[in-house]
């Protein structure tokens, strides 16, 4: 991210690379207070952040943009990925999860940004988001994130990839709880995996995709 430039703003995004002769910098087009760069299982780059309104394309500063590499390395044009509702704002910065474990679901790029509920930022919410190899992308907010549920997270590490029984395994015991909430057999939120308060097949995914 470039500081100010001689348009009087910063942000302008720069990628810099170094394939062993040295770095080159590409400056891009496109301006965004704090991007961020993610990547897959298949090397494919991701620059993400906010949009601008010195940008060619994502106009808006309150909603969050995507941008993709090309596979020849050239930058495809920014698109937009999230819009919030009324005076919310996604004018942040983006957290990108770097595989914490071993490449899980490296497949997937998973990050967090939050919104500025009507736009009043000591006033937020944390927003999850993930774009799933088939390139969809899903923004869900985290609903009341609460001394109970950092505690109950903190406890059970591994319950956000699947671990209904907090064993530390992610194991068909777990489907089993899975099973069982989401057909009503029992009534506790602890294959609530993705933490959004619903137990349901976005859960199961999640749980899938750990099972080893």
């Amino acid at each position: 991210m470039q500081n100010f430039d001689s348009t009087g703003d910063y942000g302008r995004i720069h990628y810099v690379v170094n394939n062993g002769s040295g770095w080159t910098d590409t400056t891009l087009p496109n301006y965004t207070h704090d991007p961020a760069i993610a990547i897959d299982n298949n090397n494919q780059l991701y620059i993400l952040g906010h949009g601008h309104p010195k940008s060619p394309e994502c106009l808006v500063e309150t909603q969050m943009c995507i941008k993709k590499q090309n596979a020849n390395g050239s930058w495809a044009p920014s698109t937009l990925f999230a819009t919030p509702s009324g005076s919310d704002s996604y004018d942040a910065s983006t957290s990108v999860k770097w595989s914490a474990v071993g490449w899980n679901r490296s497949e997937t790029v998973e990050f967090l940004f939050f919104r500025g509920n009507a736009g009043n930022y000591n006033n937020t919410s944390i927003m999850y988001a993930r774009i799933d190899p088939t390139g969809i992308v899903t923004t869900t907010p985290i609903p009341s994130i609460t001394s109970i549920a950092i505690s109950t997270v903190s406890n059970c590490p591994q319950k956000i990839i699947g671990d209904a029984d907090c064993d530390g395994k992610i194991s068909l015991k777990d489907f089993e709880i899975w099973r069982k909430v989401s057909i009503g057999i029992l009534t506790t939120k602890t294959a609530d995996f993705n933490l959004d308060n619903i137990v349901n097949y976005a859960d199961y995914i999640i749980w899938k995709q750990n099972f080893k």
